[in-house]
């Protein structure tokens, strides 16, 4: 079943208890795999050419941060600031590691990390967390190019999803309706996936985190996931109909009808995951930080204009 969660008195102020639940972390800097692809040779076309993506972002000095700190900080700070985290994994490229360790170096605060090379997919990456994780229980995963990343959201996002009402699930899949994306959007762009929910067509957009149980990781699930993830693109379809050729059929037609509702897919996904899969849409303000990533030009535009930043242009 899926699960809403929004602002009640207590949460808007923040006092959810962030040691409610203890958690690891994690952050993916890079899936290791070495593509190769349209962005090597041009700038491509994304999201019907309103967007245009960006390659090896996350340490490039042609896409710095306000203070002039390379976009990955911001969540590696955030981790460290996070009480509910109580220590975390970065899994990049061998060739980051050196400037990853720098950058945590940089914001320790005695909190336990490490930062460990994969030259894998990104479902070896989250396994390779999990393996050298001190907790055992459930974990925060998120995505490194979030600049306005914090310890608090990461706190509030920690408490308000495991509450106790809600926690059991394997993996919890945070998602925002496409009013309040545009209602805080300040400028960034996405593609929505519409949901049937409780008889409404509703449009949303996943979050860049995910909260998952270690004890039931699933590495070639969350590789199959992030292949789809980009379902909108032509590649993202031939992933799709490679890994789930049994749904297929069903999701596609559903989708395309937009009457694909949130506790199919929550079925669907369980049974694809080999564990209980939970959709959880969210209403609450903190959130905003985890759906502002920036993987093209006209997101780091958007930031710079919010942070009154020199207009540049990025390299790929």
């Amino acid at each position: 079943m899926s699960v809403e969660l929004g602002p009640n008195k207590s949460e808007s102020q923040g006092l959810i208890n962030p040691f409610a639940m203890r958690v690891s972390g994690l952050v993916v800097a890079s899936d290791g795999v070495k593509r190769h692809s349209l962005l090597d040779v041009a700038n491509t076309p994304f999201y019907g050419g309103s967007k245009i993506l960006l390659k090896d972002k996350i340490l490039n000095l042609d896409l710095l941060l306000t203070g002039g700190i390379p976009l990955i900080e911001p969540v590696i700070k955030a981790m460290f600031d996070a009480s509910a985290v109580n220590d975390f994994v970065i899994v990049g490229n061998e060739n980051q590691c050196e400037d990853l360790e720098k950058i945590a170096s940089k914001n320790s605060n005695g909190k336990a990390y490490k930062i460990i090379p994969n030259n894998g997919h990104i479902g070896d990456a989250v396994a390779l967390g999990v393996d050298n994780a001190l907790l055992s229980g459930y974990f925060f995963i998120t995505t490194s190019d979030l600049p306005y990343a914090n310890g608090q959201a990461v706190d509030f996002a920690v408490a308000d999803i495991l509450r106790g009402k809600s926690v059991g699930a394997d993996v919890y899949l945070p998602v925002v309706s496409a009013d309040f994306f545009n209602f805080h959007g300040n400028g960034w762009t996405s593609t929505f996936s519409k949901l049937q929910k409780d008889g409404a067509k509703v449009k949303y957009k996943g979050l860049n985190f995910v909260i998952a149980n270690s004890r039931s990781i699933n590495p070639q699930a969350i590789k199959q996931y992030y292949d789809i993830r980009t379902i909108h693109t032509p590649q993202g379809k031939l992933n799709a109909l490679r890994h789930f050729p049994t749904h297929l059929p069903e999701v596609a037609f559903k989708y395309l009808t937009s009457n694909l509702s949130i506790t199919r897919l929550e079925e669907i996904a369980s049974e694809w995951y080999r564990g209980e899969f939970r959709v959880v849409e969210v209403t609450d303000p903190s959130y905003v930080s985890f759906m502002k990533d920036i993987d093209t030009f006209r997101d780091y535009n958007a930031y710079r204009r919010k942070e009154f930043l020199p207009k540049t242009t990025p390299k790929r």
